[in-house]
């Protein structure tokens, strides 16, 4: 008998340890795949939710994020490494001139206050007064392509000024750069508003990032949305999802959301408590009008030549509210 019970104890061990191993097995045969891009930037973070609080398995969907630049994304959906991927309509409408086959599902987060906005910002002490001031002064800001580089560009234009230099770099690089006096001014975000409030001056706000799409708005291969368009309906479900409990636990999501992002903790605390940090739609809706703007501003400064139908390029059926969860 005693022996009976130590083989017992002995073995039992490696028998759950088998249940548990066939049965996580299993549950990922279940999942359909899907692999997303992502830059990993905040406006980014109901992936970082959806995937951490697993709101994708809720929906059956093993989604793998994968970080890479701006400029890899769209490459990387055509060319199959990812079925999706985050881009401005600043980078996709050109490259839907080309023929490039991707469809806009689902948008990122809004900034309807002023206070919301990426200005541009220069040091406390900078003798730079007025917008006239920046005449021939450096800038860093996002990569070329990005929607606060197309606000940038629209800005310059409206004021007919001209930059000694533009700096690209990430979110988290281009105001560092301004405090450590690498470039004259900076587009300066919330975040970076609140975390170096006593070090930054405001010249003015970026007013078209409001009218133009964003880098938080989701494409997939037209490919892929035809073939499979309720696994698509189903990630949009868990990003919803992942809005929705973000919107009433920012705090808590904060340090999950920083595992993607890197970015500083203090920042994003900050940004939250003063009421600043930008919220997505109720419903996952398409703005159309956004679109129809940003390849407006693409032709008049010169970054597309004719333009193309961008209704065509957003899949309607996504457009409206989700459908109800799978039982």
């Amino acid at each position: 008998m005693k022996r009976f019970l130590l083989i017992s104890i002995l073995i039992a061990p490696i028998v759950i340890l088998g249940f548990v191993c066939s049965t996580h097995a299993a549950k990922s045969k279940l999942l359909e795949k899907i692999k997303f891009a992502h830059f990993g930037i905040n406006t980014q973070r109901d992936l970082f939710v959806a995937k951490e609080k697993g709101f994708f398995e809720k929906q059956g969907i093993d989604c793998e994020l994968m970080k890479m630049n701006l400029a890899g994304v769209i490459p990387a959906i055509v060319g199959g490494s990812v079925d999706g991927g985050p881009s401005p309509a600043s980078a996709a409408l050109p490259a839907l001139a080309k023929g490039v086959k991707i469809k806009l599902v689902l948008t990122g987060p809004q900034y309807p206050r002023d206070e919301q906005m990426p200005y541009i910002g220069v040091l406390i002490d900078s003798p730079i007064k007025s917008i006239e001031d920046l005449n021939g002064k450096s800038m860093s800001g996002h990569y070329k392509g990005s929607a606060p580089w197309l606000a940038v560009q629209i800005f310059l234009k409206k004021h007919r000024i001209t930059l000694s230099q533009y700096v690209e770099g990430s979110e988290h690089a281009f105001t560092p750069l301004m405090l450590a006096g690498k470039v004259d001014a900076a587009i300066v975000f919330p975040e970076f508003r609140v975390r170096y409030g006593e070090k930054i001056r405001l010249i003015a706000p970026l007013d078209a990032f409001r009218k133009i799409q964003g880098g938080g708005d989701y494409w997939f291969s037209q490919k892929f949305i035809e073939e499979r368009p309720d696994l698509v309906r189903r990630w949009i479900n868990a990003l919803k999802h992942a809005r929705d409990y973000e919107r009433k636990h920012s705090l808590e999501c904060v340090e999950l959301i920083q595992k993607y992002t890197g970015g500083p903790l203090d920042g994003m605390i900050m940004e939250i408590k003063k009421g600043m940090y930008p919220e997505y739609p109720i419903e996952p809706l398409v703005e159309v009008i956004k679109v129809i703007f940003t390849q407006k501003m693409l032709i008049e400064l010169g970054l597309m030549r004719e333009p193309i139908k961008a209704e065509e390029h957003i899949d309607m059926r996504f457009a409206k509210p989700v459908y109800e969860d799978p039982k």
